[in-house]
């Protein structure tokens, strides 16, 4: 259905972003990021004209989903500083191209395996809480990759992003439900 479509990718947005440097920092501790964050995602654009296919790593999600957002999170983390540096140097995305590229490659291929991934429903009814295909479809993907847990454990940065990304993808199981 397309409301299954749009909460399947909201859900794949929110897992996508895990992988992008920027998102994995800001608030206060991060003051200068408004100068730069908007014109390193439109540069990022560029790139995607030279992207080749990207495959899906497994058919099976890793046996600690909760684990391999967080590192997956981290590594984008690790790109943060480069980036700031780059940007507020004047250098714009010269400097860290290879590591916006791979970044890329990490998220497409997380979306990949999100997709390849997401179980069948079960039989005998939807999940506790959802009404609909949907929202069966968006709480079987909650309870599967662990998005509720990611919100409650999860500090990766000082504004709070994957706590905020856990609140929207179980607002989306709701919504569906």
């Amino acid at each position: 259905t397309p409301e299954l479509a749009f909460e399947l990718g909201r859900l794949c947005h929110i897992a996508a972003d895990l992988s992008q440097p920027l998102h994995t920092d800001g608030g206060p501790g991060r003051p200068f990021e408004d100068r730069y964050h908007a014109r390193y995602e439109k540069e990022v654009e560029r790139l995607l004209d030279e992207f080749g296919p990207v495959t899906a790593r497994s058919a099976a999600p890793p046996a600690d989903v909760r684990s391999a957002l967080e590192a997956l999170a981290r590594a984008a983390h690790a790109g943060y500083e480069p980036i700031e540096h780059a940007y507020l140097s004047g250098k714009g995305l010269a400097p860290v191209t290879e590591l916006t590229r791979v970044r890329l490659r990490e998220s497409v291929a997380a979306t990949l395996d999100l997709w390849a991934s997401v179980p069948p429903p079960a039989r005998g009814g939807p999940p506790a809480g959802a009404s609909s295909e949907a929202g069966q479809a968006a709480a079987v993907l909650l309870a599967y990759f662990g998005y509720a847990s990611l919100r409650r454990r999860a500090r990766l940065s000082s504004s709070g992003y994957a706590a905020s990304a856990g609140r929207r993808a179980v607002g989306s199981a709701r919504r569906c439900g």
